[in-house]
């Protein structure tokens, strides 16, 4: 799986024959961030995850991908995305009847391959299916927008 998948803006599927993985981009010319990245896409990413789960049998990674930020409006609005994105993850594995398998991880967008590819191993493996309402941030922790 490489980044040349990303979409811009919304929510894009891509199916594996073990996971199914949504992928939101974060737009980086966003005039208002906090409106594009919190509000809109966080609606996407519900709808997204809702559909998704509808047949709990194939697990879901929802990969959310994040720009370089450059002002503090920018970090607020990032760091606000990937909690709203973690809480859409943890209500659909903890609130759901049937218990979907759903799983979050959030890279930069300037990220290799080999990040996001060591995660879907882990969890396509003999034990992903233990991994549930996780969330795996690979936004290295010097980089602006990182909120560790």
């Amino acid at each position: 799986m490489s980044t040349s998948m990303f979409q811009e803006q919304g929510v894009d599927r891509a199916d594996s024959t073990d996971l199914l993985v949504l992928v939101v981009e974060l737009s980086p010319g966003a005039p208002d961030p906090f409106e594009a990245w919190v509000v809109r896409a966080t609606t996407k990413l519900v709808d997204g995850v809702r559909t998704a789960v509808a047949d709990a049998s194939t697990p879901v990674l929802v990969v959310q991908v994040v720009p370089r930020t450059t002002n503090a409006a920018q970090h607020a609005a990032a760091a606000a995305a990937w909690q709203a994105a973690r809480a859409v993850v943890q209500a659909a594995t903890l609130e759901t009847e049937a218990r979907p398998v759903v799983n979050l991880v959030r890279l930069p967008a300037d990220a290799d391959s080999n990040a996001l590819e060591s995660v879907v191993r882990l969890l396509s493996g003999a034990n992903g299916g233990f991994i549930v309402g996780a969330s795996f941030d690979l936004v290295p922790a010097g980089q602006i927008g990182a909120t560790r």
